[in-house]
């Protein structure tokens, strides 16, 4: 994040964040009618990159391609050439500089990506990003800008006035947070004391609030500027500048039939995307938005026709959870996903789909694949059908499937990708993990998986996970972690807890699975 004083001790809390890659900017494009540039060989440019902690794990897993990041901090582009030195990675540049003084690119980005920058700088900087974009990308390119959004800041805005008062700015940014946070435990005791205060509508502001790193409340609510827009207001800015709205990288927020009948009235009302979308933001309290913009030229398709599922793949974030018969013989499969929601399908052929993506994961498989392997599947299963699977009923067959892959992509279940990674579904017995997650294993409790993915470590297994280099078997790597002082530690809380039966095998078996199912082992 571009830095609004000159030096501060508090650095923003970086991570990769995966609606930001540029195979889920790809798959979304492609969906909605352009014709995004291959992600495997690809240009990428981040403005306001920090110490490169999103866009190093792209460069990464993308070696063909090349990736740019600029940033205002000295100190942050230093940490991150110490790491692209480290992983040894000669596609990926970090640069210091102003995005004021940013210079028009010569050739173009098939990719932008400016994360947590828009709402936090002045006018002359919102614009000069737009204009990047405009001149920037690549005929059928792709720019990602995040913003805070009213009306879910409204409260926000009103807790950052407070704390903006009480905090004097002059102070160390430590001190700053610390003044802030001692305010809010006074908030918290009042009404705590008194329900009904005139402050209770602020609860729910405290509560995020409270839960927030040190780095992100003060970039929320104690930097000078804070500046959150309504979604048509934002869109105006760009299209302004010659930009069109694509969609959001949150996907599963642009669903309107999910919603009540009286909702969704007002929605399928609407008579632009936008429209709907705005109307959403307004149902949901909305605060925050990633929003993509192409280029004005580019036309883009409101609805996702089925055919477009052809050229991409897919890998499931659900398990089944049960499959039961209704009076017709008809199969129900019901399927829950990582975040609890569930879903219920009718239909032979979603749950053939859905059972071979389940075994596969986190393998993406290709859709074109995956329809054929229904098909015979289908009828192998019934037989009786055969007759009717061939001519037309085959392109039935395809076309509700992918109407119906394509809604649980958007309910959050599946997700869709350009670009396969090598991800394996299976625990060789010489296990490796990337160089990335082995290196940021030594230097965080957190790595990013090979769909840009956050997984978080405890100890055992970070200390697992740097000896997965490929050169040791499971045998060995047992006998090594056995001298260990993570394994230790990690005993003697099971036995404290009145656990008996841990052992150093058991517990890396159960890591491995575990570092399989988050996509951190490779071939």
């Amino acid at each position: 994040m571009t830095p609004l004083v000159p030096d501060y001790d508090i650095l923003y809390p970086g991570r990769s964040y995966w609606p930001t890659h540029p195979d889920h900017l790809a798959t979304l494009a492609h969906l909605f009618g352009l014709s995004p540039a291959p992600v495997d060989s690809c240009r990428v440019l981040e403005l306001g990159c920090s110490s490169g902690e999103n866009l190093i794990p792209m460069a990464a897993g993308l070696p063909e391609s090349r990736f740019i990041g600029v940033d205002r901090s000295a100190r942050h582009i230093e940490q991150g050439r110490l790491a692209i030195e480290k992983l040894g990675l000669a596609n990926v540049e970090l640069v210091q500089a102003d995005i004021l003084d940013l210079a028009d690119s010569e050739q173009p980005y098939d990719y932008l990506i400016c994360h947590g920058v828009f709402s936090w700088v002045d006018q002359a900087v919102r614009e000069r990003i737009l204009t990047l974009c405009r001149k920037g990308l690549a005929p059928h390119g792709v720019a990602y800008l995040s913003y805070n959004t009213f009306p879910g800041w409204h409260l926000g805005c009103a807790l950052r006035d407070m704390l903006k008062y009480h905090v004097p700015a002059d102070l160390p940014p430590e001190q700053q947070v610390q003044q802030a946070r001692a305010l809010v435990a006074v908030l918290r005791q009042i009404l705590e004391q008194e329900e009904k205060h005139p402050l209770a509508q602020l609860a729910g502001e405290l509560n995020t609030l409270e839960r927030c790193e040190d780095g992100h409340l003060f970039w929320e609510y104690l930097v000078e500027v804070n500046q959150p827009f309504l979604l048509h207001q934002f869109v105006s800015m760009a299209e302004a500048q010659g930009l069109r709205y694509l969609g959001d990288a949150e996907h599963t927020a642009m669903l309107v039939d999910r919603h009540p009948p009286v909702v969704q009235d007002l929605l399928v009302g609407c008579e632009q995307p936008l429209r709907a979308q705005q109307y959403l933001d307004f149902l949901h309290n909305r605060r925050f938005r990633m929003t993509l913009l192409c280029l004005s030229e580019r036309e883009v398709q409101p609805a996702i026709l089925p055919e477009r599922l052809n050229d991409l793949a897919a890998w499931g974030r659900f398990r089944i959870e049960r499959m039961e018969q209704d009076p017709e013989d008809r199969l129900i499969t019901a399927i829950v996903n990582a975040k609890g929601k569930q879903v219920e399908l009718l239909g032979l052929p979603v749950r053939i789909a859905l059972q071979l993506l389940q075994d596969k994961s986190p393998e993406a498989v290709g859709l074109s694949s995956l329809l054929q392997q229904v098909r015979q599947l289908c009828q192998a299963t019934h037989p009786m059908q055969r007759a009717s699977l061939d001519g037309g009923w085959l392109d039935l067959l395809q076309q509700d499937l992918a109407n119906k892959l394509t809604t649980l992509f958007f309910d959050g279940f599946i997700e869709l990708v350009t670009h396969r990674p090598p991800v394996l579904s299976t625990i060789p017995q010489w296990p490796r993990a990337t160089a990335l997650a082995r290196y940021q294993a030594t230097v965080q409790p957190w790595v990013t998986n090979q769909y840009h993915r956050v997984v978080h470590l405890d100890d055992l297994s970070r200390e697992i996970l740097k000896r997965l280099d490929g050169t040791r078997n499971i045998e060995e790597l047992v006998v090594g972690l056995r001298s260990s002082e993570a394994a230790r530690d990690m005993e003697q809380v099971i036995r404290q807890t009145g656990g008996s039966s841990w052992s150093v095998q058991n517990a890396l078996e159960q890591v491995l699975r575990g570092f399989r199912e988050a996509a951190l082992l490779v071939p």
